[in-house]
């Protein structure tokens, strides 16, 4: 569930316990770091437009709010993100631009709205930041899993949300147990999550069993929003986290489905067999070649210390910094979490992979070296600091 997940070479076994009884469903600021990525894509900010541009764009400057004239403007126009679904107006493309003109300025609640909008709480509401979520596992020890995509979140400047699809006994030594949540309780969080708040992105990371990816396939196909799948197989503790049977479900059913997907060099290897292990560049061909749009191989291991982005088309090398500090674990959860955030952001693919690159080389630079006996939950938001 980290980006050092893989060092052990055989998966250690762990206790695995599942309901037998069928559970129905039932009905910030962004952080420094991202500031100039995001800007650089917003393309309006509030002081950029003179007062006289707003009659040009047919706001009545008698109710615009004049000292941000941007606002104003911005005001005017309805999220195109609702559809009345909770989901994302957007279609699936890793190459999209931000468009929304009101990314970046306050936005104000519409007081007659013609319809209720079911895909958000509060009839008329306008969503004032993007929505992300994390289909994962739970991490015990708050390192990895759901807990460092959250944060990775937060630090990113989007709303998270989650669907927990198994709990793990887990700390900085190594994963004791773990306990696979009901498919159709899965499945009644997403329509939970949907139904109310919507996404304008999603990340997959530890799913565990063939019966858990089949339910997040079949509920992603009816709600199509920018997917980031982070192929967890194994912990950094040896532990495995995705079930042998699982690993053909993974690649049939949600590598096609996913915006890029974001395997570690030991993970690309399994995936990617027969090739150059140490080629990323033949490697995320590979993945290509296996159904995923685009493909990075993240650099936490190897000789090289480089994310290698394909895109299907290009190559891109992103340089990484090699920090030798025991505090890796969950980097590679925050980087997979950040790239969602920034995606949902509305960053084109190259950029939100180099913003993932930089937030997760921070959250390792940060690290808590001092928390636990084994290695160390990295630290995206600066905790330690405080």
């Amino acid at each position: 569930m980290d980006e050092d997940r893989a060092r052990g070479v055989h998966a250690r076994e762990v206790r695995v316990r599942r309901d037998d009884d069928r559970v129905e469903p039932s009905l910030g600021s962004l952080d420094d770091a991202f500031a100039p990525l995001v800007r650089a894509w917003i393309g309006v900010h509030d002081d950029d437009l003179p007062a006289g541009e707003l009659e040009r764009r047919g706001v009545d400057p008698r109710e615009a709010d004049l000292e941000h004239p941007a606002r104003a403007v911005a005001q005017q126009f309805e999220d195109p993100r609702r559809n009345g679904s909770g989901q994302s107006g957007r279609q699936p493309n890793h190459g999209a631009t931000l468009s929304w003109s009101h990314r970046g300025a306050a936005c104000a609640a519409e007081n007659t709205p013609v319809e209720p909008d079911p895909g958000h709480a509060g009839e008329g509401s306008v969503i004032p930041v993007p929505r992300a979520l994390t289909i994962a596992g739970s991490d015990s020890g708050g390192g990895a899993g759901i807990q460092a995509d959250l944060k990775a979140f937060a630090a990113a400047g989007v709303h998270g949300t989650s669907a927990i699809v198994a709990l793990t006994a887990q700390n900085t030594v190594g994963v004791s147990g773990v306990h696979e949540v009901p498919p159709a309780f899965v499945r009644a969080q997403l329509e939970a999550v949907f139904e109310d708040i919507g996404a304008d992105a999603a990340k997959t990371g530890m799913l565990f069993s063939r019966a858990i990816i089949e339910a997040v396939a079949d509920f992603l196909d009816e709600h199509r929003v920018p997917l980031v799948v982070d192929p967890v197989m194994v912990a950094s503790s040896g532990a495995r986290l995705l079930e042998e049977d699982a690993v053909g479900a993974l690649v049939e059913r949600l590598f096609p489905r996913a915006t890029v997907v974001t395997p570690n060099l030991l993970e690309a290897q399994a995936l990617v067999p027969g090739v150059d292990p140490s080629n990323r560049l033949l490697l995320s061909e590979g993945l290509v070649a296996l159904g995923a749009p685009a493909a990075i191989v993240t650099g936490g291991h190897g000789d090289e210390a480089v994310d290698h982005l394909f895109d299907g088309r290009e190559h891109h090398e992103i340089p990484v910094e090699r920090l030798d500090r025991a505090s890796t674990h969950g980097a590679g959860c925050t980087h997979s979490a950040t790239l969602a955030a920034l995606l949902a952001r509305g960053l084109p693919l190259l950029d939100a992979a180099r913003g993932a690159a930089e937030a997760a080389t921070r959250a390792v630079r940060q690290g808590l070296t001092d928390i636990g006996a084994g290695d160390g939950p990295v630290d995206i938001l600066g905790v330690a600091n405080r």
